[in-house]
């Protein structure tokens, strides 16, 4: 077995558990309250005046471009997506689960409110009487950020047919961290590590008041309904690592690029054929605010270097892999991690052979992100209808030239 439900479960470790009920393990029958944002759906919200729905298909009859841009992103597949469910199978479909792949109280159909004993496979809950299966399938839809207390909650907080409110909070960063910043675990074998918050805040961004908005919900100038003035928007689009979750289902381009650059330094004046000539291959986290890959521990990066001669030879290649390394079995177990900080630079040297002909001699420089290993996704029955790795970008250098070409 290769792993057992990471996506399954979004929980706390024992030791908060414990901590929270006084250092040591409530006796059988007690209830543990929940503590933690992610323990905790978004209480149930009435429909704001001037709707019909909470529904982001009522959204976007308005808010057409936004409407279109959610649709593709992964935050509208995050119920759906075939390793999320096959996760959660897992584990009887846990409930701590759901609150980050259907966030609110109305996509729920019980309630819970403890925990007995602490133990997250016996909540305390009852039947929901605001549960709305259809909502449930938007997963993380509109109402998720924008709807709180009967009102919409937006930049502006007038020019609508609907009652809408401003909360430049509710609209922080903290909304994301609350599903993008959990580690728990429940048993040697089932674990949740997304820790991008905290790569963000210990890194330099946060000073320079960037937050996960100011890459990922890009500002742009456009009306936000037809017709009406032009003025600052967001984006959102959320593209992630940019792999989609469906086969044949497009994932929009990243706004900000991605996080990874590559630079080539030649650094050998040997070019008489039969001498040996070195390169570096420098990888560097340039625009990320948050470790690449972040998130999901499956998740890793390619890097394929290789130098070509002018009829496509490979003369000389190289290999790295990015990212963290885990055993799940008999427990999870962090193996390494040299997933690339903010900021940080790696160099790769490659040696080679010159060739007789130096013209158009090259090197390559592919990198392709990945969502997991393929025995991993044989694993959850998903290899082969699952897309589990797209190309981020690539670098092409002639080696008589003096600056590299990226390609997207």
């Amino acid at each position: 077995m290769s792993r057992s439900g990471l996506f399954a479960v979004l929980l706390v470790t024992f030791l908060t558990l414990t901590a929270s009920c006084g250092g040591g393990a409530p006796p059988d029958g007690a209830i543990s309250p929940l503590t933690e944002p992610w323990e905790r759906a978004i209480p149930s919200q009435a429909v704001p005046a001037g709707l019909a729905t909470l529904s982001a298909t009522e959204c976007g009859q308005c808010h057409q471009d936004i409407y279109q841009e959610w649709k593709g992103s992964i935050h509208a597949q995050a119920l759906a997506d075939p390793q999320f469910q096959a996760e959660w199978a897992k584990d009887g479909q846990m409930f701590v689960c759901r609150n980050c792949h259907t966030p609110l109280q109305n996509q729920q159909e019980t309630v819970v409110t403890g925990l007995i004993a602490g133990d997250y496979h016996r909540p305390v809950e009852a039947a929901n009487p605001s549960f709305d299966p259809a909502l449930k399938a938007e997963a993380i839809t509109c109402a998720v950020c924008h709807v709180r207390d009967g009102f919409v909650i937006g930049p502006y907080g007038n020019d609508a047919p609907h009652a809408v409110r401003q909360d430049p909070a509710l609209l922080s960063a903290q909304a994301c961290l609350d599903c993008h910043n959990v580690q728990g675990e429940l048993s040697p074998t089932i674990v949740c590590t997304f820790a991008t918050g905290d790569e963000w805040q210990r890194s330099p961004y946060p000073g320079r008041g960037e937050t996960c908005i100011t890459c990922h919900m890009p500002e742009v100038q456009r009306p936000n309904v037809p017709g009406l003035q032009v003025r600052s928007s967001n984006r959102h689009t959320w593209a992630g690592a940019g792999i989609p979750k469906f086969v044949g289902v497009e994932v929009p381009s990243q706004p900000f690029g991605g996080g990874l650059a590559v630079e080539i330094e030649p650094g050998s004046e040997a070019r008489d054929p039969g001498d040996v000539a070195f390169l570096t291959v420098e990888v560097r986290n340039e625009r990320a605010g948050h470790q690449v890959p972040t998130g999901d521990v499956e998740r890793f990066v390619i890097v394929e270097m290789r130098v070509l001669s002018s009829d496509g030879s490979v003369l000389t290649e190289r290999r790295e892999r990015i990212g963290e390394l885990w055993e799940w079995w008999p427990e999870a177990r962090q193996v390494s991690d040299n997933s690339l900080e903010p900021g940080e630079r790696r160099a790769y040297s490659l040696s080679y052979t010159v060739p007789d002909d130096l013209a158009d001699l090259r090197v390559s420089v592919i990198v392709t992100n990945h969502r997991m290993t393929e025995a991993n996704a044989e694993a959850m029955g998903i290899l082969g209808t699952y897309p589990l790795s797209r190309e981020a970008f690539r670098v092409d250098y002639l080696l008589s030239q003096d600056a590299p070409e990226r390609q997207p």
